[in-house]
């Protein structure tokens, strides 16, 4: 698919925006995708319609109702009423609330997406790594000692390699 701003590269990266009962997905190239942040310009406070988009979901456990910011008072009612928290101190008093909320709607609380290829090299190591370790542990269990010494190297490799 090609990208939706410049059409001559291909989209690599989906913002879906989610505006009333509509899902409009913009389909972007790398290049577009970093000039615009995956933020498009008619939606200036993209944070706060977020916020609100969480006021609309239904509440989790009542006990979270009760709960209030020791630093401001505010309390789950208000920020409801308000879209809006009100200081740094609510995101860890109703952290649970708003990750809850978080994966009901995206369906994870942590970002999958796309990584920086630097990071990217770390981390297919570390997953090398880990499924070296696995065929270790089954190589031992079925008596393959030497099997299991050559994995064992090559770990030690890989974490000793300056890429771990």
């Amino acid at each position: 698919m090609m990208c939706d701003k410049c059409n001559e590269r291909a989209a690599t990266v989906v913002i879906t925006q989610i505006v009333g009962d509509k899902n409009i997905k913009l389909y972007l190239c790398e290049k577009c995708s970093s000039e615009t942040d995956g933020l498009t310009r008619e939606d200036h406070n993209s944070f706060q319609h977020f916020l609100s988009g969480l006021i609309n979901a239904k509440s989790t456990p009542q006990k979270n109702e009760l709960l209030k910011c020791e630093k401001c008072g505010m309390t789950i009612d208000s920020f409801r009423k308000n879209s809006k928290v009100g200081c740094a101190n609510c995101y860890k008093t109703f952290s649970s609330y708003f990750e809850s909320l978080i994966k009901r709607i995206h369906g994870n609380s942590e970002h999958t997406g796309k990584r920086p290829g630097k990071l990217d090299v770390e981390i297919k190591a570390m997953q090398k790594i880990d499924s070296l370790q696995v065929d270790l542990k089954t190589a031992i269990v079925n008596e393959e000692y030497e099997l299991a010494a050559r994995l064992r190297d090559e770990i030690r490799g890989l974490k000793q390699g300056g890429n771990v």
